[in-house]
């Protein structure tokens, strides 16, 4: 390299170099299982009192179910992320309705998050997929409202599914927002290699 000479990041082979598609789903694995082993250290989120009405009777290893249904497809969510969302949903859904949440509906973000990066929005219902979400919580929730009885006021729920609603909306306009500057990324390379190799086809010579 010429002193002087100015450096091209996409010429620059550190700077170029991304993981491959492997290796995001394998980190995707990783992170997964460290959020899963987190949920099952802790307890259904909620306010915890001593005056809250008493809830019904979980079954032992309902929450287990559901935390790993939730979570174990969110690392194939490269592969397939439209049925990886629509499964991750239900199961967060079934865990409202159960009382087993975990907060703030964080496998089912990053899975909606994963759809808006990789995902076109060809049809209508794909550019609506943060309200369809969130309604289908919201029913949830009324469910488990109706269920629990008072209890579902007085630890906390209405809160989580607010937390949960945010981190919906947050993570689709983040994705959505990661795929608009990959894209104009791909045009600017294209547009600096075309320049590169002879200009523009407006600047090739013209054939009478």
């Amino acid at each position: 390299m010429h002193a002087g000479t100015a450096v091209d990041p996409d010429d620059h082979p550190i700077l170029a170099r991304r993981l491959s598609r492997r290796r995001l789903i394998a980190l995707d694995g990783v992170l997964v299982l460290a959020y899963a082993c987190a949920l099952l250290s802790t307890g259904p989120t909620g306010i915890s009192s001593s005056s809250a009405p008493p809830l019904p009777a979980p079954v032992p290893w309902e929450r287990l179910v559901l935390i790993a249904a939730a979570t174990a497809p969110v690392a194939v969510g490269r592969i397939w992320p439209l049925p990886v969302f629509a499964v991750v949903l239900a199961v967060t859904a079934v865990a409202v309705v159960r009382y087993a949440a975990w907060g703030p509906f964080l496998s089912a973000a990053f899975a909606l998050y994963t759809v808006a990066v990789t995902v076109p929005s060809r049809h209508w219902w794909q550019r609506w997929l943060p309200g369809l979400a969130i309604a289908s919580l919201t029913v949830a929730g009324l469910a488990g409202a109706a269920r629990a009885g008072e209890a579902f006021w007085w630890r906390g729920s209405p809160g989580l599914l607010l937390l949960g609603f945010a981190a919906l909306l947050g993570a689709w306009q983040l994705g959505r927002a990661a795929r608009q500057r990959r894209a104009f990324a791909i045009r600017g390379r294209a547009a600096r290699t075309t320049g590169r190799h002879g200009g523009t086809p407006a600047d090739s010579p013209r054939t009478a």
